[in-house]
């Protein structure tokens, strides 16, 4: 006779005593869950083990008497949250199947408390109902988390750390949490005592690895050797238990170290700590894609010719990667050799759309924007006028000229855009998939050519272009602010403006109490009365709104800082947008108003 475990039971005994003793202690171990890390003020059935017992306990899950499984199980059932951390460290280790499955069951009975009323709003919006969330949408929280500035989601990413059932998901946190970009000035004190106390005595793999990162900024040359170790043993949880790691945590590890390394002046074992990082890419690009990004930060140029000749294949059928390299070549001025791999990149995927604004905005991400506009241009030159992905491929190649103030380009673009959109539409055409209208684009579009004559001091030709603009699309905040902002403006004109102002205004306040969840009205409100007239600190309420119910907008935060500059605020008005800039570093638009507003600041501390 077997169990449902595959195990012989050698003894006679009723099946049906043994199912109530397994129900007994499923129901008893329901009972216990897990608040900020410690078991939660419920009854107790018997006093706490110690973490000898509860060894012990877990060993003897194994055994091959089944009551004594039995007996070890509910005996656990009654330590409850207090045996997380070593069933969790069981699950990873342990050989023996009755172990892993009983400590599985065992893991899934602890119920885990993960939102905390202490919780900034951002983080309990992000973890609401975390519980019934799948694999694939928790990553996604995971990543939304560690996004967020300042010390706001290191108890929750700690939580995650130490009681998340998936080690993946528990590492995939960790590394998340140690990659995160500091702001200047941050409290390195507050966040090392934010994280121990978070962590507590967790034996997972995942909080050593914090506590190895915390005491790398002590002693740096001290974590070397404790790190590696770490990287070796989850080498080799990846080649035999590949679902509890991923090639991509294992990168972040290596990374570590190689930044260790590279930060104690040794960088060839830096170098040679990367290159080790290649042995993990089996199929796809996801491992080359990372080294060489490390090796173009520490401008390796040979190592990166070495993966070219090494991965031909894969390099010459992924554009990005053709794009790494000539990226390498162009920064050490070797255009010829660059431009002859940039063309290789764009004659991949010659009938994929697609693909190409995708690689567009991946170079676009990369601050390679020149590149980036030539595939937008080829996207555009592939696909069908009117059509939504051409559409998509002329508004992301209008916004990047404009972004660095190539307007009248911009303003082109949009042009040929609309005239697509009316001849499909002319032939009876679905263009909803556009989610532009003919007339939001011309609005655009005039809005374009008015900053343009504004730079040329053409004043005249740019009102002109601002009101054929509100003709089109009297809500258009863009426009509106243009005009509020122009200088000796016909009283009639203003008025009519301000008019307008107040009536897009209701119109978000009326949206935001219709979807309050939605986050595009509190921004577009916040930013419309920044940036003219009304009450400001209301302008900040909607902003912050905005950011709590997505809190990875780097535009939010770009609104923000403006709020907080219209109302005076010019050092929390530098902060926000330094975030900003620090999660989109290559938007013009954004490093424009950072130096607004730092010259603001300067301005007024000279007068103190």
């Amino acid at each position: 006779m077997t169990t449902a475990h595959g195990r012989s039971i050698r003894f006679a005994g009723s099946r049906r005593a043994a199912m109530l003793l397994a129900m007994l202690g499923g129901l008893l171990f329901v009972s216990q869950s897990v608040r900020c890390g410690r078991a939660a003020d419920t009854p107790k059935v018997a006093p706490p083990a110690d973490q000898g017992r509860i060894a012990e306990l877990i060993g003897q899950l194994g055994s091959d008497d089944f009551f004594n499984r039995e007996k070890a199980q509910a005996e656990l059932t009654t330590v409850g949250a207090e045996a997380f951390d070593a069933l969790s460290e069981a699950l990873d280790t342990a050989r023996d199947v009755e172990v892993i499955e009983r400590a599985a069951y065992l893991l899934r009975m602890i119920k885990v408390q993960w939102v905390e009323k202490d919780d900034p709003i951002e983080v309990r919006n992000l973890l609401q109902n975390y519980e019934g969330m799948d694999e694939e949408t928790r990553q996604t929280v995971i990543d939304q988390l560690a996004q967020l500035p300042d010390l706001k989601p290191l108890s929750a990413l700690c939580r995650i750390v130490r009681f998340e059932r998936s080690q993946a998901l528990s590492k995939r946190a960790a590394v998340r949490l140690m990659d995160q970009k500091l702001a200047e000035g941050a409290d390195w004190s507050a966040r090392e005592k934010s994280l121990r106390h978070g962590l507590e005595n967790s034996p997972r793999s995942s909080a050593d690895w914090i506590r190895i990162y915390l005491a790398a900024h002590q002693s740096p040359g001290d974590a070397v050797a404790p790190l590696r170790k770490q990287i070796d043993a989850e080498m080799d949880i990846l080649r035999q238990y590949p679902r509890r790691t991923s090639p991509e945590i294992l990168m972040s590890l290596w990374r570590r170290l190689a930044d260790l390394l590279k930060g104690l002046d040794r960088r060839q074992d830096a170098v040679d700590a990367m290159m080790q990082m290649v042995a993990l890419e089996k199929s796809g690009t996801t491992v080359l894609t990372a080294v060489l990004d490390w090796l173009m930060e520490v401008k390796a140029w040979p190592e990166i010719d070495e993966l070219a000749l090494r991965f031909p294949g894969r390099f010459e059928q992924d554009a990005l990667l053709l794009y790494t390299w000539a990226d390498a070549k162009r920064r050490q001025e070797k255009k010829v050799e660059a431009g002859e791999i940039v063309a290789r990149a764009r004659k991949l995927n010659v009938e994929d759309q697609r693909r190409h604004l995708i690689t567009g905005l991946e170079l676009h991400r990369r601050g390679l924007i020149d590149w980036s506009e030539q595939e937008y241009q080829d996207a555009v030159a592939m696909g069908t006028p009117g059509q939504a992905l051409t559409l998509t491929a002329q508004f992301l190649l209008s916004e990047s000229m404009h972004d660095r103030e190539a307007d009248e380009e911009a303003a082109k673009v949009l042009d040929a855009a609309t005239k697509g959109m009316e001849a499909a539409a002319a032939q009876g055409l679905d263009i909803s998939d556009a989610q532009r209208t003919p007339e939001a684009n011309r609005a655009r579009s005039h809005y374009f050519y008015a900053l343009h004559h504004q730079r040329k001091g053409e004043q005249e030709q740019a009102l002109k272009h601002l009101l054929e603009g509100l003709g089109e699309d009297q809500f258009d905040a863009e426009i509106l602010i243009a005009l509020f902002q122009m200088p000796d403006l016909d009283t009639s004109v203003r008025d009519r403006v301000r008019k307008l102002i107040r009536e897009s205004a209701a119109v978000y306040r009326r949206q935001m109490q219709e979807t309050p969840d939605d986050d595009t009205p509190y921004n577009q409100l916040a930013w419309l009365i920044s940036n003219t007239e009304g009450d400001f600190q209301e302008a900040v309420k909607a902003s912050q709104k905005s950011l709590e119910i997505k809190p990875d907008s780097a535009g939010h935060r770009d609104t923000l800082g403006r709020c907080f500059y219209a109302a005076g605020d010019l050092d929390n008005a530098i902060k926000y947008q330094k975030e900003a800039l620090a999660m989109e570093p290559h938007s013009q638009q954004m490093r424009r108003q950072l130096a607004l507003f730092e010259a603001a600041k300067a301005k007024k501390d000279a007068t103190k």
